[in-house]
């Protein structure tokens, strides 16, 4: 072997081992060996291939993908058999786009093609994590990697397949019999380490110390283990990630945790719903979202429709290699169902000991205070009562219906009306008491509530059996005023001011600064009165005061 081949082999090797300055180095050390002398069509396209892989390394992906496809074409144009490179840049290139069946079938290629015992480890490494992925059996592979890496006497060569086999039998032991692990050296071990050890229901007194050396690759990891969001992270890089995240501070919210809100839990979901395509996640984050979403749709049912699609997906999935989550689902499912299979649970807690004081409910509710107060919610709406109002969670539940949903000001209305005989609501700070009463007139008909004189009072529909439960709401939310002062109707009143003539849904939104679903209520609900008329369809829509409505206008 030539100079430059050689210093072209340890630039490959250097960039496997994500050492990539030391790479690019060694790259422009064989650029400059090259000049002036031939060189074979092997090595140059090795050279390119490198090239490809070390743009994609530096975060220029449409680069790096554009030239491995010029270099996949020139192979095929020429019949020639592609080489171990371009197999392994070609299962690396779909392993980033989550095509992982194409990624397994192209290292597979690469790991007859490789030569040397390095190349051979490198290949044989990556089949093994896309089976791990397709949540295929790999105990074979296991036994031939293991012995590779046995027989390899310069372990410096193989430092990130090592680093990511430390990881791999982390993740199999955890999931497996739920084995703590100790330490993680580095990597993906050091964050699973840490990541397992935050888990409130492994280790609930251990906070473990978070390393300071994070790469920026790396650093929404050290968030996701420090309990902070920020706005880039509506966008994460890696879905992997954003799913590690959402499993790890639901367990912590349930737990108390004074860092994680619902709100962040609720962002969270939201950046995961924003490019979410369940068919190319792998087994491990699969199970991890189902059960962050069962424990969430527990907690919070009025979300259920968030996510209810993709549930019905999940709940279809099964793994007999991730034992412990499956428990943990199994669980989700007895909790959701009211349905225990003793043996099963017996089994379940005879395993994994902690799992037993979330089914103890003293233990739940010292342990895990927000998980407790939602399942005893749930058993509120399971009694005799049609309507249960949780004050605390903001949470109005209608057995009759099968409806949950989560709204301040409706709970406010119904606990009000529900203990006064009539009530006036003339100022809001934060929301409009015309919504509500639009809402509640939605779910239970238009005479469930009566607004006669700016006065709001029970109608014939308001349902008889309702349980008000939990604290106070802050009443900055909705204000009461005295009996004698007249609601203003101050929506009504500006729109009269600013339109004497013809006006649409937009001009209503534009000049009044509110929301289209704010400015569609109100037009269905002034036409509904006869205050409107209107004229055309959809956007071409044009309303007009009633006659009565341009008298006092005028």
């Amino acid at each position: 072997m030539n100079l430059s081949s050689t210093l072209l082999e340890k630039a490959w090797l250097y960039r496997w081992n994500q050492n990539i300055e030391t790479a690019l180095f060694y790259q422009a050390q064989w650029q400059h060996e090259k000049e002036g002398v031939e060189i074979s069509f092997e090595e140059e396209t090795t050279a390119l291939l490198l090239s490809s892989s070390l743009l994609r390394a530096q975060g220029l992906k449409q680069k790096s993908s554009a030239l491995l496809a010029k270099m996949n074409r020139s192979f095929e144009a020429s019949g020639r058999i592609k080489s171990f490179y371009l197999l392994f840049e070609l299962g690396i290139e779909y392993w980033v786009e989550q095509d992982i069946s194409s990624a397994l079938e192209n290292f597979l290629l690469a790991e007859k093609q490789a030569i040397t015992l390095v190349q051979k480890i490198f290949s044989q490494s990556n089949i093994l994590w896309c089976l791990e992925a397709l949540d295929l059996e790999r105990q074979e592979t296991e036994i031939k990697l293991r012995e590779l890496i046995r027989e390899n006497p310069r372990p410096e060569d193989c430092k990130h397949v090592l680093e990511q086999w430390t990881a791999y039998q982390l993740r199999t032991s955890f999931y497996r019999d739920m084995t703590i692990p100790v330490h993680g050296e580095s990597g993906q071990a050091q964050f699973f380490t840490q990541w397992v050890q935050s888990l409130p229901y492994v280790l609930r007194d251990h906070q473990p110390q978070l390393p300071q050396d994070y790469l920026w690759q790396g650093s929404y990891r050290l968030r996701t283990l420090a309990k902070v969001f920020i706005e880039s992270d509506a966008y994460p890089l890696r879905l992997g990630d954003a799913i590690d995240r959402l499993y790890l501070w639901t367990w912590l919210f349930m737990s108390g945790d004074a860092a994680l809100t619902r709100e962040k839990l609720i962002l969270v979901v939201d950046s995961l719903l924003r490019d979410l395509e369940l068919d190319r996640m792998a087994k491990e984050n699969l199970l991890l979202l189902r059960n962050a979403l069962g424990w969430i749709e527990l907690l919070y049912p009025f979300l259920k429709s968030k996510f209810q699609k993709i549930m019905s997906q999940l709940h279809r999935i099964s793994s007999s290699h991730y034992f412990v989550l499956e428990a943990e689902y199994d669980l989700i499912l007895n909790f959701k169902n009211r349905e225990f299979n003793t043996s099963a649970t017996d089994q379940l807690f005879s395993y994994f000991s902690s799992f037993q004081e979330i089914y103890d409910p003293n233990q739940r509710k010292n342990c895990w205070p927000v998980l407790h107060e939602a399942l005893s919610s749930t058993q509120a709406c399971n009694q005799a009562s049609d309507v249960v109002i949780d004050l605390d969670q903001r949470l109005v539940q209608i057995k009759s219906k099968g409806k949950s949903f989560y709204s301040k000001v409706i709970c406010q209305l119904i606990r009000w009306i529900h203990e006064h005989e009539q009530v006036v609501v003339s100022e809001l700070s934060s929301y409009d008491v015309a919504n509500g009463v639009y809402r509640l007139r939605k779910l239970f008909g238009s005479d469930v509530i009566l607004w006669k004189n700016g006065a709001l009072m029970k109608g014939k529909n308001w349902p008889s059996d309702i349980v008000i439960k939990g604290g106070q709401i802050n009443e900055s939310h909705v204000v009461l005023k005295s009996l004698n002062i007249v609601e203003s109707d101050k929506y009504l009143q500006a729109a009269k001011a600013i339109f004497s003539g013809a006006f649409t849904r937009k001009d209503i939104e534009e000049r009044m600064k509110i929301s289209k679903s704010t400015a569609n209520r109100m037009l269905e609900s002034w036409h509904n009165a006869g205050r409107i008329t209107k004229t055309g369809n959809a956007k071409a829509t044009t309303y007009f005061w009633s006659k009565n409505e341009e008298e006092t206008t005028l």
